[in-house]
């Protein structure tokens, strides 16, 4: 099983199936994970989507973990491997999201600079973060 622990200090947003008791668990969306300062090495800290806050969650509750989304950095980040991508990008008011096959060391911005660029509204779409699919022949 995939340990919260390999999570710490990257730009991956993961999805944790976090339970309290035995019988009832909650999905949570979590990036900014660090260990609690407050509790010690047995607990996380993260930024939480649904709560809109940081949070903090025991490590031996956490059921399942799953990687959604990486965060971009900055523009000369780039792709790490071939494949199906789908990028959350910011358009006018809201996110959009764009799907594009990629090759390996190509700029994750490629499709959003230069001759790519391209509006959504009255706003440059932009990317925020992205999803590998898989490989595609």
């Amino acid at each position: 099983m995939d340990s919260i622990l390999n999570y710490i200090g990257t730009t991956e947003y993961v999805e944790v199936e976090y339970s309290k008791t035995e019988s009832f668990a909650t999905i949570l969306h979590i990036n900014d994970i660090k260990i609690s300062e407050k509790y010690g090495n047995d607990y996380i800290s993260a930024y939480c989507y649904e709560s809109f806050d940081i949070i903090t969650l025991k490590i031996n509750r956490i059921r399942r973990i799953q990687q959604q989304w990486t965060k971009i950095e900055n523009e000369s980040m780039l792709v790490p491997r071939r494949g199906l991508y789908v990028f959350t990008c910011l358009g006018d008011n809201h996110l959009v999201y764009e799907v594009y096959m990629m090759e390996k060391g190509e700029l994750l911005w490629k499709y959003f600079s230069g001759e790519f660029t391209h509006m959504n509204g009255w706003m440059e779409v932009q990317p925020i973060a992205f999803h590998y699919v898989g490989p595609f022949q």
